[in-house]
């Protein structure tokens, strides 16, 4: 259960079309398990480039990320994909919900290919629980509203017992009374699951409850606070 994330150097350059455009620049910083951060910043300042990073969706150009004493850049493949599996649950602003799949079946859908040491059938009836929607898991997502597709998402995201949440724009696609749903059971997981929670977001509201503020500009935080919740 890794409980501290550190970035040293941290860099990210993309190519297109032979031009070369640097969207992290030179980024240190480090994450606690015990606090929940939001990310801030104008589109393209680079914060869901440092979230997929973070992640090992993606691999930096250069830099360092670790978890506790687990350097991502020494991991193979294969070795990373277990890594996310073990660690990792991720929630995006699309729900990325198979259509023609159940929500006991979308939820149940990162274990297809991977064992575990406890019953698959009772971990996904239980996460569905969590999100209150059980009497949905026969439904498929089109029978969702957005809110509830997004409360589907995140069981699917934290089935695997995951020791961090990864959350890009949650709410994005969400009214407000929906987005304070989504964020109050994601702050709920933090508080009782004891995980970890990054999220980005362009909500100052929401942003503003973290116990931690980072905003980025241009691949660079030019500030990182407090916020409005007590450790």
């Amino acid at each position: 259960m890794n409980s501290i994330i550190q970035i040293k150097g941290l860099t990210q350059v993309f190519s297109n079309s032979g031009n070369d455009e640097t969207i992290i620049h030179q980024l240190n910083c480090e994450f606690s398990k015990n606090e929940i951060t939001a990310i801030v910043g104008p589109s393209g300042s680079g914060k869901s480039t440092l979230l997929s990073l973070i992640g090992s969706l993606e691999k930096p150009t250069s830099g360092t990320i670790t978890f506790d004493d687990m350097d991502l850049n020494k991991l193979k493949n294969a070795e990373l994909s277990s890594f996310r599996f073990e660690e990792i649950g991720f929630v995006f602003q699309q729900f990325h919900l198979l259509p023609s799949l159940s929500v006991f079946e979308n939820v149940m859908a990162p274990f297809l290919t991977k064992k575990v040491g406890f019953g698959k059938n009772e971990r996904v009836k239980e996460v569905i629980q969590q999100v209150g929607l059980e009497h949905k898991s026969r439904a498929l997502p089109s029978q969702l509203s957005g809110g509830q597709q997004q409360r589907i998402a995140i069981a699917r995201a934290i089935v695997n017992r995951p020791s961090w949440i990864l959350a890009d724009e949650p709410t994005g696609n969400l009214d407000s009374t929906n987005s304070e749903l989504i964020f109050d059971l994601l702050v709920d997981l933090h508080e009782t699951q004891r995980c970890g929670l990054i999220f980005v977001t362009h909500d100052l509201n929401l942003a503003r409850r973290a116990h931690r503020i980072i905003h980025m500009q241009d691949g660079r935080i030019v500030e990182d606070k407090k916020g409005e919740r007590v450790c």
